[in-house]
């Protein structure tokens, strides 16, 4: 069946029915609900169940978001009987509910379908493994090394998922295709040839992305060429979808043409991960929880109301002050009062300031973050200044909260905070972000908290969180009584003195002056 549209309120209907809800904004599902992958075809019931029961959406002139039961169908009707790999889902209110003309786009459950598996399952040609975690690394190579533009690299990137799922070692098993374009005859041999050539592994990502760049700009003839059809497109959300047609026509050639419409649909999908920066009016980007002064941006004429596309991604007072929501893209508008029709357009991009990796400190060195946060960088380029610096735990480490000086104490986990805001003119105070950093103090220490040695005899030390890139020093507060040597790599401690003296053994890192740990040695 397919999906009619979210009835829009209108002031008539609200007045014939007072139960109608009014919806002016509905946040998105969370990360891990807003995108769906399934190795095996699964049925319409299944990916139904799998989808979130309820969105949080904002009613009347409520503040806070309320949890709006939902039900999905899928974009046009379409699943049982397709045999695509990209299909999005749409939210049904239930009955009472309705939105608002300016809300925009509701948002989408983007389902993925990958024939992984072994190549006995009764629906699988393809044996291929989901591999999302070289997306990325295919999207830099097209637009960096290929040189196209997003849009088109968008498209070929969408025929790549299709075919292969990211598996550079997908094999189709009825066909004998192979590699992430799936390569079969005349064309799978050139593969292994340029790969034997250049000594590279047919089996590896790099080399077939090389080999699809060697195919697109020298085997002209092999790829019907593909990349001046590729590079004639718009670097535009529908100019990905028209890629994605022409990467899959020209280039793939399936058995079924039938799929290049949904491979154009998942191409646009990917324009708005990777091409959502490109506005051709007046783009600002704001970090989640954090204000901007628009009013202070309209210098045509002077504003007297703003107004937001989507308050679930961003909210605006009447005086231009913006304050990002949730990540997404909305629009909002500044216009004029009185008889001037004047008005300026804002595309608002909201995202979180997000650092994934931990950060791990191996010495008792201070430092400075702005040595060692690459973030730091990405936050001045967006206008913000960072306001105050803290720790969760000052047993690990402790952080002046000014100029982020950091000064590691015991091994452990902890959380550094660093608040940031907008830059304004007049240095007012605007609502300010912050973001967490996880660091992990890891400095090498002696596992052993103490040891007894006959006169003359030796052990070895366990040193845990070694380094090369740590200095190991070793001084014993009485170095007539024990010393350390090290041997094949190997540090040992051994007893120089007599039985029944002792001493404390203290480690260094790069040569500093506070011991990071210290061992007692007994002579018995």
């Amino acid at each position: 069946m397919a999906v009619s549209a979210v009835p829009f309120c209108t002031e008539a209907v609200r007045a014939e029915e007072n139960e109608v809800h009014l919806i002016r904004g509905i946040e998105a599902p969370e990360e891990g609900e807003n995108e769906l992958h399934f190795g095996v075809r699964p049925t319409l019931e299944e990916l139904k169940e799998a989808m979130p029961d309820t969105l949080s959406a904002y009613l009347d002139k409520d503040e806070a978001a309320t949890a709006v039961p939902v039900t999905w169908e899928p974009r046009g009707g379409e699943y049982e009987g397709t045999s695509y790999y990209y299909y999005e889902f749409l939210p049904v209110l239930p009955e009472g509910y309705c939105t608002v003309p300016t809300m925009g786009e509701l948002p989408v459950v983007s389902v993925y379908l990958t024939n992984e598996g072994e190549s006995e399952a009764e629906n699988v040609t393809l044996r291929a493994v989901y591999r999302p975690e070289n997306m990325d690394k295919i999207y830099l190579f097209l637009h960096d090394q290929i040189g196209l533009n997003i849009a088109a690299s968008c498209g070929v990137l969408a025929n790549i998922y299709v075919e292969s799922a990211y598996d550079p070692e997908a094999v189709n098993d009825y066909s004998g295709a192979y590699g992430l374009c799936q390569w079969n005859g005349g064309r799978k041999t050139n593969l292994y040839n340029f790969c034997q050539t250049n000594g590279y592994k047919a089996n590896k990502l790099n080399p077939q992305l090389k080999f699809l760049k060697y195919e697109l700009e020298v085997l002209t003839s092999d790829s019907l060429d593909t990349l001046a059809r590729l590079r004639a497109v718009n670097n535009t959300r529908n100019g990905a979808g028209k890629a994605g047609h022409i990467f899959c026509d020209v280039f793939e050639r399936p058995d079924d043409p039938a799929t290049g419409d949904n491979r154009a649909d998942l191409a646009k999908k990917f324009w708005d991960k990777y091409g959502g920066t490109i506005y051709e009016g007046t783009e600002r980007v704001v970090i989640k929880d954090c204000s901007i002064d628009l009013k202070a941006e309209v210098t045509e004429f002077t504003p007297t109301s703003f107004k937001s596309s989507d308050p679930s991604v961003a909210v605006v007072t009447a005086d231009g002050i913006l304050t990002g929501i949730n990540k997404g893209t909305c629009t909002v508008k500044a216009v004029a009062g009185g008889s001037s029709n004047d008005e300026k357009e804002f595309l608002i991009n909201v995202r979180p300031v997000n650092v994934s990796k931990d950060r791990i400190i191996r010495t008792n060195e201070t430092f400075y973050l702005d040595e060692f946060l690459t973030n730091m960088e990405k936050l001045e380029n967006l206008g913000l200044v960072i306001t105050k610096y803290g720790s969760s735990n000052k047993k690990v480490f402790d952080v002046d909260k000014y100029d982020g000086t950091v000064t590691p104490g015991k091994n452990g986990k902890a959380d550094l905070k660093i608040t940031f805001k907008y830059s304004t003119s007049d240095d007012r105070s605007l609502p300010a972000g912050t973001i967490s950093v996880r660091f992990k103090l890891k400095k090498p220490d002696i596992k052993e908290t103490a040891v007894t040695l006959a006169p003359g005899g030796k052990q070895a030390l366990t040193i845990t969180n070694r380094t090369q890139d740590v200095e190991l020093t070793f001084e014993a507060d009485d170095p007539s009584v024990a010393e350390v040597v090290e041997e094949n790599g190997t540090y040992y401690v051994k007893a120089v003195g007599q039985k029944g003296e002792y001493t404390d053994l203290c480690l260094y890192l790069n040569y500093e002056t506070e011991p990071t740990d210290k061992l007692r040695v007994t002579i018995s």
